[in-house]
């Protein structure tokens, strides 16, 4: 009897350090992390390409395994970057393959670059994201200027320039350098504010071109190119007189815009050389014009755009004269085609499309330059050329059995293009 005992007992013994092994097992076999098996890729993708230098942004990481599928929920990703952090650094897999994080830029200015690895797979250095950072985020500097010229006796104006990124985000936190080629500025370096302007004060008794450069300089192989910069000009009024009149009342990109330069020369010396730019890269030389000159440009985009002419005398002095024009978008025509049979027989029945071509309302001054129908089986296109309205009649018949995607493209004179698809099913 107490032999059987004992032997119970040792048994029960036993039983119970093997329970415990088994245990400690699982606890061990949990604290391994599931990584990535070899032959997977893992692809990044940032919500923002750049930052001001207190930024964030959301970091993406996909992992796909070579059958193409993502690997099982929670497989462990670890991000690194070059500058600022990334938080949390170790992120597991939804169901989908996708581990996100935060990269924060902390206050420095560079150029990060971030990368995740899950065991033996990175995302290597070409999938790296890289997130431009503060200085180096700067793409362009707009400028503007209160008042934007000035009496003849010279005076003051505030100089605002605002950085923004490639996405035309502003950038604050940003060194703003102010430069001119005659009178001062207060402030030479101003910290641009949270809304990305940094501001100073021109002082100056003639016209003056003020400068603002911001961000660094960038280099691709052999080619460096210079920190972004930009310029406005602040006039001082004197003779020769110089206004602008744009005629056209409502500018539209893509259709000419009349604008009218008339230059006095009373009370100063006679003209030498006016040159007219558009704002928008694009100049005209006048040569010695004054009174009344009529001048047309056309505009590829919409925006606003500030138009100067620049009159030189025969003294030397140079005096602009300004003006801005605001010019809309690009509305693109109306377009619409109706079968008044969607299930012809083939070979039989014509089939009649309704054709309609309208120039939008607000394309003020264009007009509808050719209506181009295309059956979608294959036979020659039908040009309507200029025909435009609602009740455009075109014949057509099917000679095979089977679905057709007929269109109409419509274009107008100022660029702006439609195209309108219908659904034709032949018997």
């Amino acid at each position: 009897m107490l032999r059987a005992f004992m032997i119970t007992r040792a048994l029960r013994a036993v039983s119970a350090c093997a329970l415990a092994a088994l245990v400690a097992a699982a606890v061990a076999c949990q604290k391994v992390p599931l990584l990535a098996p070899s032959g997977s890729t893992i692809t990044l993708n940032a919500l923002a390409t750049s930052l001001s230098a207190t930024g964030k942004t959301t970091i993406v990481a996909q992992v796909i395994e070579p059958s193409g599928t993502p690997p099982h929920a929670g497989t462990l990703v670890t991000f690194t970057t070059t500058l600022g952090t990334v938080a949390p650094a170790e992120v597991e897999t939804d169901i989908s393959g996708r581990a996100a994080t935060t990269f924060s830029a902390n206050g420095a200015s560079g150029t990060a670059t971030i990368t995740a690895i899950s065991g033996g797979v990175s995302a290597g250095a070409t999938g790296a994201v890289k997130i431009a950072v503060g200085a180096a985020a700067v793409s362009s500097i707009v400028m503007s200027a209160s008042p934007l010229s000035l009496p003849s006796s010279g005076g003051s104006s505030t100089i605002t320039a605002t950085v923004n990124d490639s996405s035309g985000n502003p950038l604050a936190g940003i060194p703003v350098t102010f430069s001119t080629d005659a009178g001062s500025v207060g402030l030479a370096v101003v910290t641009t504010d949270a809304s990305g302007a940094a501001r100073t004060t021109l002082t100056t008794g003639k016209t003056t071109k003020v400068t603002a450069t911001a961000g660094v300089a960038s280099t691709s192989g052999t080619t460096t190119t210079a920190a972004p910069s930009n310029s406005i000009t602040v006039t001082v009024n004197a003779a020769p007189g110089i206004a602008f009149t744009i005629t056209t009342s409502s500018p539209v990109a893509g259709l000419p815009v009349a604008l009218t330069l008339k230059v006095d020369p009373v009370g100063g010396s006679a003209i030498r050389n006016v040159v007219v730019n558009f704002g928008d890269g694009q100049s005209q030389a006048l040569g010695a014009a004054s009174g009344t000159v009529p001048l047309s440009h056309t505009y590829s985009s919409s925006g606003t755009y500030t138009i100067t002419a620049t009159v030189t005398d025969s003294n030397g002095d140079s005096f602009a004269g300004l003006a801005q024009v605001t010019v809309a978008a690009k509305m693109p025509p109306t377009v619409s085609i109706l079968p008044d049979n969607a299930n012809p027989n083939a070979n039989v029945t014509l089939v009649t499309f309704t054709i309609t071509a309208t120039v939008a309302t607000a394309a003020t001054g264009a007009t509808i330059q050719s209506v181009v129908v295309n059956f979608g089986d294959g036979s020659p296109q039908v040009n309507l050329g200029a025909q435009s309205g609602t009740g455009i009649k075109v014949p057509h018949t099917y000679a095979q059995a089977g679905s057709y995607y007929p269109s109409v493209t419509a274009t107008d004179t100022s660029g702006g293009q439609a195209t309108a698809t219908t659904i034709i099913i032949v018997k």
